[in-house]
């Protein structure tokens, strides 16, 4: 039997899924049958996790201890359940909503395989009102081949549309996601449409009073693109007040039923030529750069071309891996770390309550945008680096905290170096700042100045695990930010590429950290409590620098203690020393040593550590 219980009372509750905590109904049968819980009270443990209920969730784990222990279950026990309730209540469902996003997980994989074209517009008419979910539906969309074209005054409809075009089917893009042009206007004009295509500017003018439709709408259809079959933006943007006072009058005119001079037969005849468009040559021109903006202010997407097209071409054609896309970051990413390739498209400095600056932003790329943080130890490094419209690559870690996903920055290059796989190999330069100009901008700006030694990184001293909980806490850290799934088997014990890591081995010379409490622990008491006749980094000063020191880390045995321990590592790897790092688990008798793993022991790497999920407690060796 592959499965494997912290208790065989769990068998009968968690059989049907192989051991592991899925449905919401596990959690409250756990409490129930294991600690004594009311029904109606255990799912109270499951709304304190899921809401971040710091002081509830520690009532209901001492409850819960207490009950399971008063059952016959040990400590260590009720502690790594508590522990896998903890990891899994911040994601889980009942297990009717499980079973239908099953059903419909399956539906719309099939639909998207067999009617790629067909799934996609759907999904595009669904989200167009959400300029982050439409560019990442249309990324999709060209990344499976599929074409997108803009919206076009004939063949554009309120929603998504799918055309054929030289026997291909393309995505017409929807008039009803332009900004200022509701779906009164949009159908006003479908309404006319119908009972002919407009065969011009003219004819247009002539067949509708625009005054109906409005000039906000009428600028922001231009801008996007409506009327690119009949002249460009630019001509359209200079004639506008003319296209707007022509029709006017020329309803104006037939409302009040006047009649030519040549009389009403007649008139119909006559052709009266109107040049409500200028050359291109006789009007001062737009930058390019400016209509893609219009794009993005108007419809949440740049359409005809993204900005950051040629510069993370360049970018790809170095050979360079491992860049995470924006559309890749979801809750299971917490704790990751990440590189990134965007464009700065908001920044915003701040000052902690210590008077710190430090700044929060949001990096864009072709597929979305994500929120930066910046804390103080990074901004000092990089403030006069990051710019609005400044093309980046970022190093950091992602927090993810329910729906908000935040990137906290440990590094920015902008004249960098790329790598050809991944390792330090220095292949070919790219100089972003370059690439900016060849998209019609001033990239080389004071502001956005070129490093003078391309090979020149600028690193930050990592900062805490977690991100403020808001803008006004700027020293309010949370340590209980939602670990992700483990990312890494057993074999990462023996296979890490982080280091050497030698298989764990019995500690001989110590007993179990539960064996060696003076006296039997309350049964409200916690975990750590067995274990205080083991030293402190709280018990005084830091030792000084004579030799190598050692940091050992205790760790709850839990569902995630693999990833905890990744983690710690991670960590201890960004403090550069001589000192060496030791991992153990609560309540077994063995420990993990890292001897190739140097790290340097402070107070900031002590806090960090502690401050992560799963860690008990941090003391020297």
């Amino acid at each position: 039997d592959i499965v494997e219980y912290h208790t065989m009372d769990l068998k009968p509750i968690l059989e049907d899924t192989y051991g592991i905590l899925v449905y919401q109904e596990q959690i409250i049968r756990i409490a129930s049958d294991l600690a004594g819980y009311a029904p109606g009270d255990a799912d109270m443990i499951r709304k304190a996790v899921a809401k971040k209920k710091m002081k509830l969730m520690e009532e209901h784990r001492l409850k819960f201890t207490e009950g399971a222990m008063e059952r016959g279950h040990s400590r260590e026990v009720c502690e790594a359940i508590w522990g896998d309730i903890e990891f899994f209540a911040r994601y889980g469902f009942n297990k009717a909503h499980a079973a239908d996003y099953a059903v419909i997980t399956c539906q719309t994989a099939f639909l998207k395989a067999h009617y790629p074209v067909e799934y996609m517009t759907a999904l595009l008419s669904v989200e167009r009102d959400n300029g982050e979910k439409v560019a990442k539906y249309l990324s999709d969309a060209r990344s499976m081949g599929i074409a997108v074209a803009p919206p076009d005054i004939n063949s554009a409809s309120v929603d998504f549309t799918i055309e054929a075009k030289d026997g291909q089917p393309v995505i017409r893009y929807g008039m009803g996601a332009i900004k200022n042009a509701g779906e009164g206007v949009i159908q006003l004009l479908q309404d006319e449409r119908a009972e002919g295509p407009f065969l011009g500017l003219k004819d247009l003018c002539d067949r509708m009073d625009l005054r109906r439709i409005g000039k906000r709408a009428m600028e922001s259809m231009i801008k996007v693109g409506v009327f690119d079959s009949w002249g460009s933006r630019l001509q359209f943007i200079d004639a506008l007040e003319r296209i707007m006072n022509y029709s006017g009058t020329t309803h104006q005119a037939a409302a009040a039923g006047q009649m030519s001079l040549f009389g009403g037969a007649l008139a119909a005849k006559v052709e009266v030529k109107v040049d409500l468009l200028r050359p291109e040559s006789e009007i001062e021109p737009i930058d390019h750069r400016q209509i893609l903006d219009w794009e993005k202010e108007l419809i949440g997407v740049y359409l005809s071309e993204h900005p950051l097209e040629q510069a993370l071409a360049a970018l790809k054609n170095g050979g360079s891996n491992g860049y995470v896309a924006t559309s890749e970051l979801d809750i299971n990413s917490n704790g990751r770390g990440v590189k990134m390739a965007g464009m700065i498209s908001t920044l915003r400095p701040h000052t902690t309550k210590k008077g710190d600056a430090m700044a929060f932003a949001a990096l864009e790329d072709l597929h979305g945008r994500v929120d930066l943080l910046f804390f103080p130890r990074a901004w000092k490094k990089c403030r006069e680096l990051v710019k609005v419209d400044q093309i980046v690559v970022i190093q950091g870690k992602v927090q993810a905290k329910e729906d908000r996903i935040t990137v906290i920055v440990d590094e920015v290059y902008t004249n960098i170096t790329v790598a050809q796989d991944g390792d330090h190999d220095l292949a070919e330069q790219v100089t972003f700042d370059d690439a900016a100009q060849s998209n019609g901008r001033n990239g080389s700006s004071d502001g956005q100045r070129a490093v003078a030694d391309t090979r020149e990184r600028y690193v930050s001293t990592p900062p805490p695990a977690s991100v403020p909980a808001d803008n006004d806490a700027d020293d309010q850290y949370d340590p209980h930010g939602p670990p992700p799934p483990p990312s890494f088997d057993d074999d990462f014990l023996a296979n890490s590429t982080a280091a050497e890591i030698p298989l764990p081995r019995r500690r001989e010379a110590a007993p179990p950290a539960t064996a060696v409490a003076p006296a039997p622990a309350p049964a409200v008491a916690t975990a750590s409590t067995s274990i205080k006749t083991k030293p402190s980094f709280d018990d005084g000063p830091l030792p000084a620098d004579k030799g190598q020191k050692l940091i050992v880390v205790e760790i709850k045995l839990v569902s995630s203690w693999r990833e905890t321990c990744r983690k710690s590592l991670e960590l201890a790897g960004r403090f550069k020393g001589e000192d060496v790092i030791s991992l153990t688990l609560a309540g077994k008798d063995w420990t993990m040593d890292f001897p190739n793993q140097q790290t340097r022991i402070c107070p900031e790497l002590i806090e960090s550590l502690r401050m992560l999920p799963g860690v008990i407690r941090v003391y020297p060796g």
